[in-house]
């Protein structure tokens, strides 16, 4: 387990330190060390064996008395970018889900004699986003997550080419793929092959403007439920609050509602804080309660769960087959693939009577 954690923390700060060195302009001076410090809330060994790296495949220098440095290089090898806004660096790796889609990104890019760099948004402003974009010549852009159509229209007058993945904003103008509205419907038809009725939806969606896949979702829930002729408790549907206190009061109303649920569709964000409320209750998940998640997040969790969620390794595929198409000129809006992980918490019912 150990062993884990410090290949774990040791690719972060890897990672870190690339991001960094990525965003400083070539010759320029780097953050200093303490700053690193305390923005990779890693020590000071770790993060020295990592600038260590850097310098041996002479990507930095070290001035005495001066700082760190990005190696001056041409900008003749332009690279790709992956831009995300998230607070975290992307770890690239199949156990973190946007370090899955970057790791087959960058794959799809060494095969074709490319480069992909991560550059993290939320660290800089957007004006100084464009101009690190111009200024390093970036022709493709793939962009994680945005909620803001109005970014990815000025950030086309910079880049050439830019692919939306998972974006949030309603508008449909540049090339994308779009996480699937379809999850709640595949849901629940898994459920009522395994003879459930009474189920019962958690939503995590805080803004519906900057979500309205959630929301297709939610309305998805009351249409499906209401052509099977399956009336909805008040109780039934509450949004989950990331907020364990709030969180559990929900719970306990649904718990108390008219008529008891049988199951429970849930996002993968409070997932956790179901299981805990589960074992704190009494409650087994599995036999008295049927709970299908909305993303595979709880791979370590017992029983483990059942879910309708995305790939990765399919997200990153789709990605960079749109971005190819593209560059051709075809303007691409896809929809993500789901796939069903059969876990341990939906169990058929033999006797729905």
């Amino acid at each position: 387990m150990k062993k884990n954690k410090r290949y774990f923390l040791d690719e972060y700060v890897y990672n870190y330190v690339k991001e960094q060195i990525f965003v400083t302009p070539p010759g320029g001076r780097l953050p200093g060390i303490r700053r690193m410090l305390k923005e990779s809330g890693v020590g000071r060994v770790r993060l020295e064996k990592a600038l260590q790296c850097f310098e041996l495949e002479n990507a930095i220098e070290v001035r005495p008395q001066s700082g760190r440095y990005r190696v001056a290089e041409p900008l003749s090898t332009v690279p790709q970018v992956f831009i995300h806004f998230g607070r975290q660096p992307v770890v690239e790796n199949e156990a973190s889900f946007t370090g899955g889609v970057v790791k087959v990104l960058r794959e799809k890019a060494r095969e074709n004699r490319q480069s992909l760099e991560i550059i993290n948004a939320s660290d800089i402003t957007q004006a100084d986003l464009y101009k690190l974009l111009g200024k390093l010549k970036v022709r493709q852009a793939f962009v994680w997550g945005a909620d803001n159509i109005k970014l990815l229209r000025e950030m086309r007058s910079v880049v050439p080419y830019v692919v939306s993945i998972l974006p949030r904003y309603p508008e449909k103008e540049i090339s994308e793929l779009r996480d699937s509205p379809d999850m709640t419907a595949v849901q629940l038809e898994y459920m009522f092959r395994c003879n459930y009725r009474r189920i019962a939806y958690i939503h995590n969606a805080v803004d519906w403007v900057k979500t309205p896949v959630q929301l297709l979702r939610l309305m998805d829930y009351y249409r499906i439920m209401a052509e099977n002729g399956i009336k909805i408790e008040p109780e039934w549907v509450f949004f989950c609050a990331y907020n364990r206190e709030t969180f559990n009061r929900s719970m306990h109303r649904l718990l108390r509602s008219g008529r008891a649920v049988q199951a429970l569709i849930v996002p993968g964000s409070s997932l956790k804080m179901l299981y805990d409320f589960c074992a704190n209750n009494g409650i087994t998940i599995g036999r008295e309660l049927a709970v299908m998640c909305s993303d595979d997040t709880g791979p370590d969790l017992i029983p483990r769960v059942t879910a309708v969620t995305n790939s990765p390794r399919d997200i990153g595929i789709s990605a960079w087959e749109i971005m190819q198409n593209t560059i051709q000129g075809e303007h691409c809006c896809q929809n993500t693939n789901l796939r069903i992980i059969t876990g341990e918490t939906v169990p058929v019912i033999n006797n729905p009577a």
